[in-house]
């Protein structure tokens, strides 16, 4: 997919940009949240918004962890709870999908984005995302090494994020059934000029 290549190589432009600058973390984390933020914004019509906060669910009367990027439908009513700029904490019928960055994407990071994935879809029964600039596996089994020390997730579809998106590597994609049987993460990964994108070469599959 020669568009994904693209806008792939324009976010790790960009993500580099600020490396050369400052190794204040928070400061380059914040960044590398807006960078996705600003990228969303230009695909999103005016019946959505993007925020970062949480969302809180009023029958459980439970909140999702501080989530980076949350996608939100204007046009539900009482779609807040509580907002003050871009910060929210958000209804969840009103939410369309939650979202992670990370900087890099080592197993730590990697174990940790799925837990908040497990932890807001608890909460909110929406999709989650994660965006990775970059990582550092050189293996697809070091990938499915990472999922099988996941250790306090149910073995359940609804269970993980939908998507990974590795700026450097390629897309982790949650493929159900019927498409997969059983249903697993298969890595559509990056090649010389492109990306394997293609259904038919669903063939690294990470986790079974």
């Amino acid at each position: 997919m020669f568009e994904y290549q693209e806008y792939a190589k324009e976010l790790l432009a960009k993500f580099q940009r600020i490396n050369v600058y400052t190794s204040h973390a928070p400061s380059k984390g914040a960044y590398h949240e807006e960078i996705i933020k600003n990228f969303l914004a230009g695909f999103l019509g005016r019946r959505f918004s993007i925020k970062s906060g949480f969302v809180y669910n009023p029958d459980l009367k439970k909140t999702t962890r501080q989530t980076d990027i949350i996608v939100v439908d204007e046009n539900i009513p009482a779609a807040y709870f509580f907002k003050e700029k871009d910060f929210a904490i958000v209804n969840p019928k009103a939410v369309i999908c939650g979202i992670e960055v990370k900087s890099s994407l080592h197993e730590k990071e990697f174990i940790d984005s799925s837990q908040k994935a497990f932890d807001f879809k608890s909460v909110c029964p929406s999709y989650f995302h994660v965006f990775a600039y970059k990582a550092d596996f050189k293996k697809n089994e070091t990938l499915s090494n990472w999922y099988k020390n996941i250790k306090e997730i149910p073995d359940d579809i609804n269970c993980y994020p939908v998507s990974t998106f590795i700026l450097n590597k390629g897309i982790i994609q949650l493929v159900p059934e019927p498409y997969a049987k059983p249903w697993g993460h298969y890595l559509l990964q990056k090649q010389e000029n492109d990306f394997n994108l293609e259904e038919k070469d669903f063939a690294s599959q990470i986790r079974d």
